[in-house]
C-alpha cells in the first residue's frame, strides 16, 4: 500500500492510478487531506511502516498506531492540542521519542519548553532501531517530532547530563522526566560480567566473536535485531529463550520478516531454557 503523499502524487499525476487509498497512512494522521488543503503537507505525520497497527488487528485488538497515540484513543486523547489558559516553563529530560512528544505536546500547548538531552542528537532507542535496514523509516518517528518542536521554539540543550542543578537553572513550572531505561545484564546468578548486551552488538561497539549464544529475556525487537547482526557478520548463533514462543512481543508482520532473515543463516533456536550462568573457560564461555 501507499503511505506517503509524494508516491500517492506521482502515481495518480502519471496515469498509473485512479485512486489510492491510504489508510495507515490516516490512522497516523487522520488530517492528513486538512493538511495537504491548507498547504501545510510538512506538518503531516508520517507513517513510518511499524505495522503494529495491523499487528493489533490480526490479534483482535484495538488498531492503535506506535507513532500516534491518540489513534484509537480519541475518546479520552485529543488529536488536536488545545492551547492552555495559563502558559508556563516545562523542562524535558530525555530526547528520545516519549521525551520529543513530551515537548511537541507542550509547546503546542503553548508553553516555554527546554529539552537536556545527554548525547549530541535527539532519538534515544529509536536511533539503535533504525540501525536496521528493514527500519531504516522509524528515523521519522523523531525527524517528525524535532520539526514540530522546532517550529514551536522549544529549545535543545544536546550534550547535556542533567543534574538537578541543570533542570533548576531555568526555573521550571513543571518538569518531565523521560529518560527511559538502559540495557539490563545484571540477570545472572553469576558471569554478569562476562556478557554484553543487545546495545552493545546494534550499536556495533562490541564486534560478535565466532560462536554465539544469545539470551532473550525481554521478548521483544532488541534480541531479534542484534541476533540479525549476529548472524550477519558470519558467527554461529545459538538463539535462547525462556518463552515457548520466539520473542513473543514482537507480532507477525515484524517476526515473520525477522526469520526469514535468519533462518538461511543457520541460527539455532532454543527456547523454554533460562539462562542462570556464564563462567570463563580458557578462551571460550561456559554458559549455564
Amino acid at each position: 500500500g501507499v503511505a506517503d503523499i509524494a508516491t500517492a502524487r506521482h502515481a495518480v499525476a502519471e496515469g498509473h492510478v485512479d485512486l489510492i487509498g491510504m489508510t495507515r497512512a490516516h490512522m497516523a494522521d487522520p488530517y492528513l487531506v486538512a493538511k495537504l488543503t491548507r498547504g501545510a503537507e510538512t506538518r503531516i505525520r508520517p507513517c513510518v511502516g511499524l505495522g503494529y497497527c495491523v499487528d493489533r488487528v490480526n490479534q483482535g485488538k484495538a488498531a492503535v498506531c506506535g507513532h500516534n497515540a491518540a489513534t484509537g484513543r480519541e475518546a479520552v486523547m485529543p488529536h488536536l492540542i488545545p492551547r492552555a489558559d495559563t502558559h508556563k516553563k516545562v523542562a524535558v529530560v530525555g530526547g528520545g521519542p516519549a521525551g520529543l512528544e513530551a515537548a511537541r505536546v507542550a509547546a503546542q500547548r503553548g508553553h516555554a519548553v527546554t529539552v537536556l538531552e545527554a548525547a549530541d542528537q535527539p532519538g534515544g532507542q529509536i536511533l539503535l532501531a533504525s540501525q536496521n535496514p528493514r527500519r531504516r523509516e522509524l528515523l521519522s518517528i523523531i525527524d517528525w517530532r524535532m520539526q514540530q518542536c522546532l517550529d514551536a521554539g522549544v529549545d535543545f540543550q544536546f550534550n547535556t547530563w542533567a543534574e538537578a542543578g541543570d533542570v533548576a537553572a531555568n526555573a521550571p513550572d513543571a518538569v518531565i522526566i523521560a529518560t527511559g531505561g538502559m540495557a539490563q545484564t545484571d540477570l545472572f546468578e553469576n558471569g554478569n560480567e562476562l556478557v554484553v548486551s543487545t546495545w552493545d552488538i546494534i550499536s556495533g561497539d562490541v564486534k560478535p566473536g565466532t560462536n554465539v549464544l544469545l539470551f532473550d529475556d525481554g521478548g521483544d525487537h532488541a534480541a531479534l535485531q542484534a541476533a540479525e547482526t549476529i548472524a550477519k557478520s558470519g558467527a554461529k548463533l545459538e538463539f535462547m529463550g525462556p518463552d515457548r514462543n520466539i520473542s513473543p512481543d514482537v507480532m507477525g508482520m515484524n517476526l515473520t520478516p525477522y526469520m526469514r532473515e535468519l533462518q538461511p543463516l543457520g541460527v539455532t533456536f532454543t527456547m523454554a531454557h533460562r539462562l542462570v550462568g556464564v563462567a570463563r573457560d580458557g578462551n571460550q564461555l561456559t554458559a549455564h
